[in-house]
C-alpha cells in the first residue's frame, strides 16, 4: 500500500502520515458527517459536534494531501492520485458552521492560495465555487476566474452582484428557495447531497455581518438549523481517535505552519533525514536482489512439485 510516486530511492521519502492516513481520515470524517445529514433528514438541527469532528478529520487529511502536493515538484514526481479535489472547501465551510472559525478560515485562505499553485486543483462543480467566492469574499482575497463543471443558474443569482449579502429577506426569500431546488435536482450523490453547504454557509455569513436571514420553505432548508454554534479551537473538537492521530503526527514533525507558508507565500517546504525512508545502499539493493531471486526460485519448486503430484494421479487413474 502507499501513494504512488514513492520508491525506495527517493530522496525526500514519504513521511509516515503520507501512507494513505489520508483516505482514512477521509472516510472518518463522511462517517461523522453521515450522521449530521441524517439529523437533518429526520427535521433535526445542525449536530454540531459530529459536524466539527467531520471537519477536524478532514481539516487533517487536507493538510497531508497538501503537503504532499506541495513536495512533487521537488520529488520529480505527480502523484496518480490526481489533484486536490475542490469539493474539500465543503467541508470547511461546514467547519466555519459548526463554530471552528479560527481553523476553518485558515483552512480557507490556504485553498484559495491553492489555486497559485498548477498542481494542486483540476475540476470544480458550482457548489464548491460558490463557496470559494463566498469565503474568498469573507477574507478579502482574490481568487482567478473559476470556471465550473456545469451551470447552476438560480445558485449564481445568488452570487451575482453579492445579492446574497446585500438583498434583504424579501428579495432573499425566492432566491434561496430556487437554490434549493437546483440543488436537488444537480447536485452529486454523496456527502452534502442533503445539506446545501453552500446555501447554509450564506445563513452564515450573514450572521456574523448582523443580517437576518428569511425563513425558507423548502425541505432541505426548512427544518431550523439551530442556534449557531459558539466559537471553538480545533483541539476542543477532537475525540480520542483524531486526538491519538494529531499527537503521532505531532511526533513526526508534522508541522502545520510550514504546509500553510508553503501554500500561500510558496516556501520552502522540506522533511528531516530522519523521517525520510533511506535510499537503499548498494548493499541493500543487491540482498533485495537476491532475496527476489531466491523466491522465484522457491516458487519454481513449489510448482515442479505440484506439477509432479498431478502426473502421479493422473497415472494412476490410467
Amino acid at each position: 500500500m502507499g501513494r504512488p510516486g514513492f520508491w525506495p530511492g527517493n530522496l525526500q521519502g514519504p513521511i509516515e502520515g503520507e501512507w494513505e492516513l489520508d483516505a482514512h481520515l477521509d472516510g472518518l470524517a463522511e462517517t461523522y458527517h453521515g450522521d449530521v445529514e441524517r439529523m437533518r433528514a429526520q427535521g433535526g438541527p445542525l449536530l454540531v459536534q459530529r459536524a466539527r469532528q467531520a471537519f477536524a478529520a478532514r481539516y487533517t487529511s487536507q493538510m497531508l494531501v497538501l503537503h504532499r502536493l506541495m513536495l512533487e515538484p521537488q520529488r520529480g514526481y505527480k502523484s496518480m492520485h490526481g489533484a486536490f479535489f475542490s469539493d474539500e472547501i465543503q467541508y470547511v465551510a461546514l467547519g466555519l458552521v459548526a463554530g471552528c472559525e479560527e481553523p476553518a478560515l485558515r483552512m480557507a485562505r490556504m485553498l484559495c492560495a491553492a489555486w497559485q499553485h498548477p498542481q494542486v486543483y483540476n475540476l470544480i462543480r458550482p457548489q464548491a465555487r460558490a463557496i470559494f467566492m463566498l469565503l474568498a469574499h469573507h477574507l478579502k482575497l482574490d481568487l482567478p476566474e473559476l470556471n465550473a463543471l456545469q451551470l447552476a443558474p438560480r445558485l449564481d443569482a445568488l452570487l451575482d452582484g453579492r445579492r446574497w449579502l446585500l438583498a434583504d429577506g424579501v428579495t432573499l426569500a425566492p432566491l434561496l428557495e430556487a437554490a434549493c431546488i437546483e440543488h436537488t435536482e444537480e447536485a452529486p450523490d454523496g456527502p452534502f447531497r442533503g445539506l446545501p453547504m453552500a446555501l447554509v454557509l450564506i445563513l452564515k455569513l450573514r450572521a456574523l455581518h448582523g443580517k437576518q436571514s428569511p425563513v425558507v420553505t423548502h425541505p432541505l432548508l426548512a427544518a431550523s438549523l439551530g442556534e449557531w454554534a459558539p466559537t471553538v479551537g480545533l483541539d476542543a473538537t477532537l475525540d480520542p481517535v483524531l486526538l491519538a492521530v494529531r499527537e503521532r503526527l505531532c511526533a513526526h514533525a508534522y508541522a502545520e505552519p510550514a504546509i500553510e507558508a508553503a501554500v500561500i507565500h510558496h516556501a520552502p517546504i522540506s522533511l528531516p533525514a530522519a523521517l525520510a525512508r533511506p535510499a537503499r545502499t548498494v548493499g541493500a539493493q543487491a540482498k533485495s536482489v537476491s532475496l527476489a531471486a531466491s523466491a522465484r526460485e522457491r516458487q519454481t519448486h513449489f510448482f515442479s512439485f505440484l506439477r509432479r503430484l498431478w502426473e502421479r494421479a493422473q497415472a494412476r487413474t490410467r
